[in-house]
């Protein structure tokens, strides 16, 4: 990972849901993915690599994860063929908030 803007206060945990905007893209550069919008979700329902870089990230943080297919989508497509198997990816995160599952964060 490389740490793009340090975060400060709390780091999530795989129990807590996040509030996040991403980019996803594949080695090549193609983006696959990206929120137009702040998206929420528990942190453990993401692929694993996902899952682990956040909990690296404290709120307010801004990080590229390189997530290699062992901890991806591993041999399986995704998204209609846009993620192709044994893909490495590369996602641009901002952590903006942090909530326990049973009281996530809304989006704004």
């Amino acid at each position: 990972f490389q740490v793009l803007k340090p975060g400060t206060g709390p780091k999530p945990t795989a129990t807590d849901q996040v509030l996040v905007t991403y980019e996803g893209h594949l080695a090549d550069g193609t983006l696959f993915d990206a929120s137009a919008q702040p998206v929420a979700f528990p942190v453990a329902a993401l692929i694993p690599g996902f899952t682990e870089g956040l909990q690296l990230m404290a709120k307010g943080g801004r990080y590229k994860l390189w997530i290699p297919p062992a901890i991806g989508y591993g041999d399986k497509t995704v998204g209609d063929g846009a993620i192709p198997p044994n893909s490495e990816l590369e996602f641009i995160v901002t952590l903006l908030d942090i909530a326990p599952v049973e009281a996530a964060p809304a989006a704004k």
